[in-house]
C-alpha cells in the first residue's frame, strides 16, 4: 500500500493503471491482510473443486452434507464474478435451479457443473482482460476494477503461474522505471505475458555429492564436474558453489507456465526423493541449493531462480532479535504461561509446538497438516455424532471473527503509518471523541464516525497520489461506516471463513488419506496460519480478563457466547441511520 517510488502521470489513465498494478502486487504478497489478498480459488477453480467433491460423495468417500459449503460458496462466486453473468447468465440460473434439487442424481449434478465450466472457460481470460481495460481509466469504477483484478489474479494462480513470476512481471512493467505515458497497450503488454500455455524448461540444481550419486543410480541426469555442463549453465552456477564443498549437478526437464513454477516442481521432486531415503537404516545427507539455473528448452541463456516459500511465516534462521521484538515475545509468552490452568497450559503449548513444525518445514503439505493438527490439539474433541469439521468450525469462527473489524482497521493503520509517518500520526491524534491514546481506536473513529468527515478528508488529501491507499480508506468507510453495511459485511466474512475452514479440512484429509495436493495449497496455508494465530490471540486475550487461571474449553465456549452477542448487536443497529461513538467502540475495540 506504500506510494510508488517511480513517477506516474497524473491522469485518469495513469491513476487507474497504477491502481491496477498496486492491486496485483498487494494481492500476491503473503504479508497483505487476508481480506486484501487474492482469493484462493477463482470461479473456474471452484467449479473444478465442486466436481471433485461431488465425485467423492458419489463414491461414499464423504457424506452428502459436505456439499453444502461447496454449494454456498459456488453460488456466491457465480453471483460475485465480474463476467460470469455476461458469459453464461441463462445457463447459470438454470443449472443452479436444477442442482438445488436434493433428489437430482449426483452424476447429473456433476455433468451440469462440467458443462457450466466449459461455457465459462471459453473466453474467461479475454473477458476479464477486456473488463479491466474498459474500466481502468474511469475513476468512478474502482470497485469494478478491484473485483476484475482480484478475479484475474486468482485465475492466473490457479492456471499454474507462480506468484513470484507474476510479481516479477508487475515490477518490470510498472515499478522498475518511471512511467511517462499510460495507454491501453501498456496493460495489454502485461496480459500478453500470460498465454496460459506450458513451456519446456531445463533446470539445473546443485546437490550434495553423495545425494547426486544416489540420484544418478535411480535414473536422474547428474554431472559431477562443472565443466561438463553447457558453458552458459556453468557460468550461471559457478557463483553459487561453496568453497571446499564437493557438489554434483542435477539436470531436469519440466513443463510449466514459468521458470519459478518449473524450479518449484524440481524442489518438490527432490523433497519426495529425500523422503525415500528415510526408509534406509542409516539415512543419507540429502541437501541442495535453494537457487537453481533455469532456461527455456533450446535457449542459450537462463536465469537464477531462488526457491520461494510463498507463506508469510516460513523464515530461515534469525540471526538477531531486536529489543522491541524480544519484549513482545516475552510479554506474550508470559500471558500464555500465567493465564491458564496447568492442563490447559500444557495443551496450548502442545498446540503451539505442533504449529511451529509448519514454520520449520519447507514442505507445503507438511505445513498444512501441522497447522490443522495444531487446531485439533487446541480445541475439544467433537461428540461422536457430530462431524469433526462442523465441530471445529463452530468453535473456531468466533475466535477468528470476533475481532475482525479491529484487525482489518489495524492492518490499514500500520500500512498508513509506515508510508506517511508523522503527518498521519498527527491527523489520527487530532481525533476529538475517543479519549486516551489508543491510536487504532482513534483511527477507527475517524473512518466510521459521521462527525469526523473533515479528518477523513485530511487522510484522503494525505494519500491523494496513492490510489490504493485511497481505495483502502474508502473501502473501510464503505463497509463499516453505516449500521447496515456493518451487519452485511460481518455476515459475509463469517461465511467466507466457514467456507475456507471446510476447504482447509478437505485439503488436509486429501493430503493425509489420498496424497492429493491441491493447486491452491499455498493460499490455504496462509489462511490456516492467520486463522490459527488470530484464534490463539483471541483466546489468550479473553483469558487475561479473568483474575483466576482459565480452562481453555471454557474460554472458547465464552467466546462463542460473546460472538453471538456481538453479531446480535450488529444486526440490532441496522435500523439506525448512522453509527454512534458507542457503536464504533463496541464494534472496533
Amino acid at each position: 500500500m506504500r506510494p510508488p517510488k517511480n513517477s506516474w502521470p497524473k491522469t485518469l489513465g495513469g491513476r487507474g493503471a497504477l491502481f491496477f498494478a498496486q492491486q496485483m502486487r498487494e494481492m500476491l504478497s503473503p504479508q497483505t491482510f487476508e481480506s486484501f489478498r487474492a482469493l484462493s480459488l477463482d470461479t473456474l477453480a471452484r467449479l473444478d473443486e465442486a466436481v471433485a467433491v461431488v465425485e467423492d460423495v458419489r463414491l461414499n468417500r464423504v457424506p452428502r452434507p459436505a456439499l453444502e459449503p461447496i454449494w454456498g460458496e459456488l453460488v456466491w462466486s457465480l453471483t460475485d464474478d465480474p463476467i460470469a453473468e455476461s458469459l453464461a447468465g441463462s445457463h447459470i440460473d438454470l443449472i443452479m435451479e436444477q442442482n438445488s434439487n436434493q433428489k437430482l442424481p449426483l452424476v447429473d449434478i456433476s455433468h451440469n457443473l462440467i458443462y457450466l465450466r466449459k461455457i465459462l472457460s471459453k473466453s474467461h481470460k479475454e473477458k476479464l482482460e477486456k473488463t479491466i481495460l474498459n474500466v481502468f481509466s474511469d475513476d468512478k469504477k474502482r470497485i469494478q476494477l478491484r473485483r476484475a483484478t482480484s478475479s484475474y489474479c486468482s485465475f492466473l494462480i490457479n492456471s499454474g503461474y507462480s506468484k513470484s513470476y507474476i510479481n516479477q512481471i508487475v515490477d518490470q512493467l510498472f515499478f522498475n522505471k518511471n512511467i511517462i505515458r499510460v495507454r491501453t497497450e501498456m496493460i495489454n503488454s502485461f496480459f500478453r505475458r500470460f498465454d496460459c500455455e506450458k513451456k519446456s524448461f531445463v533446470i539445473y540444481a546443485i546437490v550434495d555429492y553423495d545425494f547426486g550419486r544416489y540420484l544418478s543410480r535411480i535414473g536422474y541426469d547428474i554431472s559431477f564436474r562443472l565443466g561438463d555442463l553447457p558453458l552458459h549453465v556453468g557460468r550461471g552456477l559457478a557463483p553459487l558453489l561453496l568453497t571446499g564443498h564437493t557438489s554434483a549437478f542435477l539436470m531436469c526437464r519440466e513443463e510449466a507456465h514459468d521458470q519459478y513454477s518449473a524450479a518449484n516442481q524440481v524442489q518438490q521432486k527432490l523433497s519426495s526423493i529425500k523422503a525415500l531415503t528415510f526408509l534406509g537404516p542409516h539415512g543419507m545427507p540429502c541437501g541442495w541449493a535453494n537457487e537453481m539455473y533455469v532456461h527455456r528448452l533450446r535457449a542459450q541463456q537462463g536465469i537464477i531462480v531462488k526457491i520461494s516459500y510463498e507463506t508469510s511465516f516460513h523464515t530461515g534462521a534469525v540471526k538477531k532479535t531486536a529489543g522491541r521484538a524480544l519484549k513482545e515475545v516475552h510479554q506474550y509468552s508470559r500471558k500464555i504461561l500465567s493465564s491458564f490452568t496447568n492442563d490447559s497450559t500444557e495443551r496450548l503449548l502442545s498446540s503451539i509446538s505442533t504449529s511451529a513444525l509448519a514454520r520449520a518445514s519447507s514442505n507445503p503439505e507438511n505445513q498444512l497438516i501441522s497447522l490443522w493438527s495444531a487446531v485439533e490439539v487446541l480445541l475439544s474433541e467433537p461428540e461422536r455424532e457430530t462431524a469433526r469439521i462442523v465441530h471445529y468450525a463452530r468453535l473456531l469462527i468466533p475466535c477468528i471473527c470476533l475481532k475482525y473489524i479491529r484487525r482489518q482497521t489495524i492492518a490499514v493503520f500500520d500500512e498508513m503509518l509506515v508510508s506517511y509517518r508523522r503527518k498521519f500520526s498527527g491527523i489520527v491524534s487530532g481525533e476529538p471523541f475517543v479519549s486516551g491514546t489508543d491510536q487504532h481506536t482513534k483511527f477507527a473513529a475517524i473512518l466510521y464516525l459521521p462527525a469526523n468527515a473533515n479528518l477523513r478528508q485530511d487522510l484522503c488529501d494525505l494519500c491523494a497520489e496513492n490510489p490504493l491507499a485511497l481505495h483502502r480508506l474508502w473501502k473501510l468507510h464503505h463497509e463499516y461506516g453505516t449500521p447496515k453495511s456493518v451487519s452485511v459485511h460481518l455476515d459475509a466474512h463469517q461465511k467466507r471463513v466457514e467456507w475456507q475452514l471446510h476447504r482447509i479440512y478437505r485439503a488436509r484429509n486429501n493430503l493425509v488419506h489420498a496424497g492429493r495436493v491441491p493447486s491452491f495449497l499455498d493460499s490455504l496455508i496462509l489462511n490456516a496460519f492467520e486463522y490459527y494465530r488470530a484464534a490463539v490471540a483471541t483466546i489468550v486475550a479473553h483469558a487475561r480478563k479473568d483474575e483466576s487461571q482459565s480452562d481453555i474449553d471454557q474460554v472458547v465456549s465464552e467466546l462463542g457466547v460473546e460472538y453471538k452477542v456481538y453479531m446480535n448487536f450488529a444486526n440490532n443497529i441496522r435500523k439506525n441511520n448512522v453509527l454512534s461513538l458507542e457503536d464504533v467502540l463496541r464494534l472496533a475495540k
